[in-house]
């Protein structure tokens, strides 16, 4: 387990020693966890229970994947560069990038929600906790071709990285084609939330709302892999991750209504968070080319004049405005006093999120190789799906 995970849960178990210890001592001893449930008609209806709650929900949600990315250039920003795989104007072609993220679905996974709190009369306090377990999706993919944006370097006359000999004398850009590359895209969420609760009357047909408010955090974070092996730039390996860490005030209204055992509940809360995203790259081109024999002879199959191993470890750090909208729809139905059973639908949407595939630049520059890029840094991600879970509330 990373200590990122563990420090998550060590936050939400003091939480909750912190904030429930005190209900502990107004009267949870008393609490009558089997008594029989109210289904009182009399006066619009059994009224909703008071006092400490604690409710524990299943998830199991879909998550969007990213936009398509390509591994290499895409088409679209290419400048036609003709390369040569051997001698002759005959093993001359086009390069191009024949590999993207467009395998990546959208992923079903499990996670779970607690929430706890304490409600007397019309005021009262939650804290809530969200985790969507870690989503992972790769794919293998055999003779792949990859088109580097390849800069000029060193002094007059300048050479490029991919140059090389493909006779005795003649020296032409080289194609770059894998025998094997392996993409990965993972992804995981977690939140926390605290909310002042303010819960109104009964209305005239039956029903009550209850507004919330408070600070809410969200974190998203997402990795790209790619393991390439084989071929002229055998081996090359690149991982990029995306750490979206959103804060912000949140305002909440839920509406809920009884009848017998039976509870119908809709809920929608806005966030307007503040992203502060981490993005970084790193990783190794090449990690097989020879270091010796420089500039290199004309060899079967070609090899790059001078390009010696690449490595890359690049970071940078943004700032947007991230809104995060939630919505739930619930079932509820009471089995004792204090206990009973839910299941519902939600969906979480959340914008402005950097997602680190679509964030890679694949150039080959003069004095760095690839590198991050930060204008490519506001997708979207979205989750929805079915939860089932238990209440207690005395």
């Amino acid at each position: 387990m990373s200590l990122q995970r563990n420090r998550s849960w060590l936050l939400a178990g003091a939480l909750i020693l912190l904030l429930g210890g005190h209900a502990l001592g107004q009267g949870l001893q008393d609490t009558q966890l089997f008594a029989p449930a109210d289904a009182d008609q009399f006066g619009g209806g059994p009224r909703p229970n008071e006092g400490f709650f604690i409710r524990y929900d299943g998830l199991f949600w879909t998550v969007s994947s990213p936009k398509e990315a390509t591994f290499g250039v895409p088409d679209a920003e290419q400048t036609a560069r003709p390369v040569f795989w051997g001698p002759g104007p005959e093993a001359s072609t086009t390069q191009q990038s024949t590999f993207t993220t467009g395998f990546l679905t959208t992923d079903w996974t499990g996670g779970q929600r607690i929430e706890f709190g304490d409600i007397h009369e019309h005021e009262g306090w939650r804290i809530g906790y969200l985790q969507v377990h870690q989503s992972t999706q790769f794919l293998t993919k055999n003779g792949v071709q990859v088109f580097f944006e390849d800069r000029p370097w060193g002094a007059p006359p300048s050479h490029f990285h991919l140059e090389g000999f493909v006779d005795a004398t003649d020296i032409q850009e080289l194609g770059v084609e894998y025998t094997a590359v392996t993409l990965m895209n993972r992804i995981r969420t977690w939140g926390i939330e605290g909310s002042y609760l303010r819960r109104t009357h009964p209305m005239p047909r039956g029903g009550f709302f209850e507004w919330s408010l408070g600070p809410r955090y969200l974190e998203i974070n997402e990795e790209f892999s790619a393991d390439a092996t084989g071929g002229l730039l055998a081996d090359t390996f690149l991982w990029s991750s995306g750490d979206n860490r959103i804060i912000g005030p949140h305002v909440g209204l839920r509406w809920f209504r009884t009848n017998d055992r039976w509870t119908l509940s809709a809920q929608g809360d806005f966030t307007a968070g503040v992203n502060m995203q981490s993005v970084r790259l790193t990783g190794v081109v090449g990690s097989l080319l020879s270091t010796t024999g420089i500039p290199r002879p004309s060899s079967d199959p070609p090899q790059p004049l001078a390009m010696q191993q690449s490595d890359f470890n690049h970071s940078a750090n943004m700032q947007q405005f991230s809104p995060i909208v939630e919505v739930q729809v619930a079932a509820q139905y009471q089995i004792t006093r204090a206990v009973s059973i839910h299941g519902g639908w939600s969906a979480l949407w959340v914008n402005n999120i950097a997602r680190p595939s679509g964030m890679i630049d694949y150039t080959l520059g003069e004095t760095t190789t690839l590198g991050i890029r930060t204008n490519k840094n506001r997708q979207d991600v979205f989750m929805n799906g079915l939860e089932l879970g238990v209440s207690i509330n005395y």
